[in-house]
């Protein structure tokens, strides 16, 4: 800074690094069942000193501290500056289920608090797939009975979480991330239409039909909102993936040749139903009660968004995308039957 006549003078700049040292660290070895509760085991240091550290422990979110402050020899011989007390072993009591266990080193002095990793637990007589399908179900995903039996609709509803959770989609078994972020979920949102959803093609109002999973997510206002069970097309006539817009509904059943079921008199679904004409004294349908696809509405060209009395669990159709007759009639009452901007997605492989 200048004094008396002159101006202030720059000396330079430079940037200095400030090293990140002091950051605990350590292991969460252990974090299983055993009588009562949920058992944990494991050590932790803090390089700023050699007392022992705080953890932060939460099961499925509620926490509590401990101290790693129980011997460990070979801790001690591994690190011979910090100490040799650094170990912790503590039994948290819950009740029989799926567990979150998460342990955070508290920090001390310069650095920050370290997290050493969460773990699921299963505690009492409870089935994985179990627990895994209340979730589902408790979130309206299809995922067939809950009965413990891992299957073709569980699959299909576990595929469906990991679209909207932004796992690898896959129709695989359940891993450690499944469960994890599945008891996340279930402790953050209280319903399917609390979880939030990205936009996609810049909108936040569309409908997302995944082949891996042959379900179609209905997302509404940046949330998901509802889940149904589809069937896409087969090997041999697959639906094409692409970024569509729904065209108007034709209500009613309609006959395709193209449809490998055949067509006949079908008095299923809300425009299908059975009216009395009281002028002419005879029974008269809603809509045509004749045909194999009920509802369509046009996604490109000649492939279409339907009922159908037939959607199983893998790709069955020719090309359209299959839904069931409850759901078709959903849509026809709830989402625009007369064509507009109602985008439709179409991603994935079977």
């Amino acid at each position: 800074s200048n004094v008396g006549p002159g101006s202030h003078a720059p000396l330079g700049c430079r940037t200095v690094e400030v090293p990140l040292v002091g950051v605990p660290f350590g292991t969460l070895e252990r974090a299983a069942e055993v009588a009562g509760g949920v058992q944990i085991k494991g050590w932790a240091i803090d390089p700023d000193t050699t007392d022992p550290v705080y953890l932060w422990v939460t099961v499925d979110g509620v926490g509590r501290h401990i101290r790693a402050d129980a011997p460990r020899p070979d801790v001690a011989a591994a690190y011979p500056g910090a100490g040799a007390n650094h170990g912790f072993f503590a039994t948290m009591d819950v009740q029989t289920g799926l567990h979150r266990v998460c342990v955070t080193v508290s920090n001390v002095g310069l650095g920050v608090h370290e997290s050493l990793g969460c773990r699921v637990v299963a505690v009492g007589a409870v089935s994985t797939v179990r627990e895994v399908q209340r979730i589902l179900q408790g979130f309206g995903i299809p995922t067939g009975p809950v009965d413990g039996i891992w299957g073709p609709q569980t699959a299909q509803g576990l595929c469906t979480f990991r679209q909207m959770a932004g796992l690898p989609v896959s129709r695989q078994g359940i891993s450690t991330d499944d469960l994890d972020r599945l008891l996340a979920y279930d402790a953050a949102y209280p319903s399917l239409r609390s979880i939030p959803a990205p936009a996609r093609a810049g909108r936040t109002t569309y409908l997302l039909a995944t082949r891996t999973c042959q379900t179609m997510l209905y997302v509404q206002g940046g949330h998901f909102s509802r889940v149904f069970r589809i069937s896409t097309g087969n090997a041999e006539y697959p639906t094409p993936v692409g970024n569509y817009v729904l065209g108007a509904t034709w209500p009613g059943w309609t006959c395709s040749t193209l449809f490998p079921e055949a067509c006949h008199d079908r008095p299923y679904g809300m425009n299908a139903l059975i009216e009395w004409d009281e002028e002419s004294e005879e029974p008269n349908p809603r809509f045509s009660r004749f045909g194999n696809m009920y509802n369509k509405r046009s996604f490109l060209g000649s492939y279409m968004l339907h009922g159908s009395g037939f959607v199983p669990t893998w790709p069955a159709s020719h090309g359209c995308v299959r839904m069931t007759i409850t759901d078709s009639d959903w849509m026809y009452r709830n989402l625009t039957t007369r064509g507009g901007i109602l985008a439709f997605h179409v991603v994935g492989g079977y």
